[in-house]
């Protein structure tokens, strides 16, 4: 599955207002794990999930496929 991070320029703007929004929390270029957390829990809830490590390192950023 792709990873939407690689598709930055396409992603809704509500994505990318979380990372805007958690990031300018503390220092971006070392975010640390509970802004992560924070930033899955409202991907959540817009339908999108992401993965991150021990390793300060978020990736696999995912819609999360809908039953309908």
């Amino acid at each position: 599955m792709t990873d939407l991070f690689d598709q930055w320029d396409k992603l809704p703007e509500k994505v990318l207002n979380v990372f805007d929004k958690h990031l300018e929390e503390g220092d971006e270029d070392s975010p640390t794990f509970e802004q992560y957390q924070k930033i899955e829990a409202e991907l959540n809830v817009l339908g999108y999930t992401c993965e991150y490590g021990m390793d300060a390192g978020i990736y696999g950023l995912k819609q999360i496929k809908q039953n309908v």
